[in-house]
């Protein structure tokens, strides 16, 4: 009797990815503190705050 054991199974392969691309952000902002991207229709702002963190908002 055939079970789901006796069946050989194919294992799907995923192609692989290409590492994403790494960025400075001194190369990014230079001496601004604040850029926009744009994203299709929309425009986002990425900024460097007081404390070094980044804040993207839309």
């Amino acid at each position: 009797m055939g079970t789901m054991l006796d069946q050989p199974t194919a294992h799907a392969v995923e192609p692989q990815r290409p590492a994403p691309a790494s960025l400075d952000t001194r190369d990014l902002f230079g001496a601004r503190r604040e850029l926009t991207i744009q994203h299709g229709e929309d425009v986002y702002r990425l900024r460097i705050t007081r404390n070094s963190k980044l804040i993207l908002t839309k």
